[in-house]
């Protein structure tokens, strides 16, 4: 009797044991499993923070390639190299005021007719004379200037006798042509009022606009040097 109990005990014993550690087995993979979760989440979380990190680092490089700077008493784009066309140049000093102000259209061959429009309503009752129509066309420009208005050719679209429709493809890459006929003039040093073809001008902006461009230099010279001299002494 007594060894058959001790049998009993020894085997209840045993399955113990096994039940303790089959627990602990069990216990051990869940905290493997969820410290293993817990790495892969922290991974993850750093290269996030690693990528949100070189987005904010190419946006700053493109604003500081695009931001302006008071060089020598005037503000100069920093727009990287860019190469304007000689002509396109001469043209700009031709039109624009002694200290470089223009008015700049951009025009192609469907809305030629809008151009000398703009020129007929506005341009010519209020005394603008510092301008420039931009041409996306040989024949744009060709029509302009049989109206003895100042057009350059810029470049060539292969729509320009075709009325683009808003935000379509061909809209689109029209309006890039824009932007890089703008680029160019302020990297020659020319500042510029850019204004759609069905624009209406009550007056000439070009005086009001080198006040507030002369306004805006000196508070960003107040703000920028701290020992400049107070602002009434700047402002007359």
């Amino acid at each position: 009797m007594h060894g058959g109990r001790s049998s009993m005990s020894n085997v209840r014993s045993y399955a113990a044991r096994r039940a303790r550690r089959y627990a602990n087995r069990r216990h051990w993979h869940q905290y493997d499993t969820l410290a293993s979760s817990r790495s892969t989440s922290s991974l993850s979380r750093t290269r996030t923070l690693g990528f949100t990190l070189f987005v904010v680092l190419c946006v700053y490089v493109v604003y500081q390639m695009l931001s302006t700077e008071p060089l020598g008493g005037a503000a100069v784009v920093n727009i990287g190299r860019r190469c304007p066309s000689d002509e396109f140049v001469a043209m700009l000093s031709r039109q624009s005021t002694p200290d470089k102000f223009i008015v700049l259209a951009l025009v192609d061959t469907a809305f030629a007719d809008m151009a000398i429009n703009l020129y007929e309503s506005s341009l010519r009752p209020n005394g603008i004379g510092n301008f420039l129509f931009v041409g996306a066309g040989h024949q744009a420009c060709e029509i302009l200037r049989n109206a003895s208005l100042p057009c350059h050719h810029y470049t060539e679209d292969r729509d320009t006798d075709v009325a683009s429709i808003y935000r379509s493809p061909d809209f689109i890459r029209k309006m890039n042509i824009r932007t890089e006929m703008i680029l160019d003039a302020l990297s020659v040093g020319f500042t510029i009022l850019h204004t759609d073809l069905d624009v209406v001008f009550i007056t000439n902006p070009i005086a009001d606009l080198k006040v507030s461009m002369q306004a805006t230099y000196v508070v960003d010279r107040i703000f920028i040097n701290s020992d400049t001299k107070p602002l009434k002494s700047l402002v007359r």
